[in-house]
């Protein structure tokens, strides 16, 4: 439905809209891993409506069932350096949740519940946010309890995969935005859109304008749940903790209350978590770039926080054989080189892990 509705709905936007790469059959794409070879058939896509006459400004889509947006700017020639890219990517729920004049008229005075393992991008802006496991019904559960909790009149959460949701009623200058907890793919294509056009500049300008912060994912298939489990098993204490913070001294606190102060572990709590930290260390070294680990988050697999500002997060899929790698940098040179050091075969960090803690390497691709 999203092939016919989605050129529809621009339309009568006013936006002229060119369609091209319809399939009578299911196409999958998955908008928390977009490929090389997929931004290359995109910008086949835009050099071909160049040389028709038609220079294209975007290329939009949805995934196959049309509940994750994907949006790519097309660069002008003169702009792109020799051996660049045409199109350029960007997480949409990271722009329409942060540009001040997308999504984010939502977000004043808004309780936040971005899913673990998104963009950490909207936490400089210093919003109250709550941050739950990855998986709709998980998002879709914190928007309730802040709904109930009656103190905030705007929520909002996102996915890592692209879906938007809102969790309550929102007023907007020609009208009201219905809430929709559940994965909508146009409003974030529609926002960064809308944004663009309205300060008369282009998607690249509109991005470039937002935090420095970069992102990306990938996975190695068909990766057996059980090896999964395994390796989580050997990173992850027992207990209830969620979130730790190590101070530098040998001390380990406690951060699994947002909002409450910090509580110093007992002793045996502080040695356990001091050796997950070391093992995951020997994996992930200062000879790969990687500076100390300050914080590891086990809500939903294993998210570490260097002392640099780096993220690594390592979660199995939740529907499918896959061990997936999410990174998260200041710059997306790094967050890229982190991806690809996570899945090289055949020694990438989650091959190592695999061999270290089960019995020996299954077939994956990536």
């Amino acid at each position: 439905m999203g092939r016919d509705i989605l050129p529809q709905i621009l339309r009568e936007l006013g936006a002229e809209v060119v369609t091209a790469g319809r399939s009578e059959t299911f196409v999958s794409i998955d908008t928390e891993n977009i490929t090389d070879e997929q931004l290359d058939r995109l910008e086949e896509f835009a050099v071909a409506a160049e040389a028709s006459g038609r220079p294209l400004h975007a290329i939009v889509s949805t995934d196959g069932d049309s509940d994750r947006p994907l949006v790519t700017a097309v660069l002008p020639a003169s702009e792109v350096h020799p051996g660049g890219r045409r199109v350029r990517f960007c997480p949409v729920t990271y722009s329409a949740s942060w540009s001040p004049n997308t999504c984010a008229r939502m977000l004043p005075r808004s309780q936040l519940a971005p899913m673990m393992r998104s963009s950490d991008a909207w936490a400089s802006a210093g919003l109250p946010s709550r941050r739950p496991r990855s998986d709709r019904p998980y998002v879709i559960s914190a928007l309730d309890e802040l709904r109930r909790a009656g103190k905030h009149t705007r929520i909002v959460g996102w996915e890592a995969n692209g879906g938007f949701l809102t969790g309550s009623d929102i007023p907007l200058t020609a009208g009201t935005l219905i809430a929709l907890p559940t994965r909508d793919s146009t409003l974030p294509i529609l926002a960064n859109l809308f944004a663009a056009a309205e300060q008369r500049i282009g998607l690249p300008t509109l991005w470039n304008r937002l935090p420095a912060r970069f992102g990306r994912a990938g996975l190695l298939d068909n990766v057996p749940v059980a090896v999964s489990q395994a390796i989580l098993a050997h990173l992850i204490p027992p207990g209830d903790v969620i979130e730790v913070e190590f101070d530098g001294t040998g001390r380990v606190f406690d951060r699994s209350r947002p909002g409450a102060a910090p509580r110093l572990l007992a002793e045996p709590a502080t040695l356990d978590w001091q050796q997950r930290r070391a093992t995951l260390m020997r994996f992930f070294t200062p000879a790969l770039g990687f500076d100390d680990i300050v914080r590891i988050n086990v809500l939903d697999g294993v998210r570490l926080y260097f002392r640099n500002g780096d993220v690594a997060h390592i979660r199995p899929s939740g529907n499918a054989p896959q061990l997936r790698i999410y990174a998260n940098s200041d710059s997306q040179a790094r967050a890229d080189q982190i991806v690809e050091l996570a899945l090289r075969e055949p020694d990438g960090i989650l091959r190592q892990l695999e061999r270290a803690f089960t019995q020996g390497p299954v077939t994956a691709s990536r």
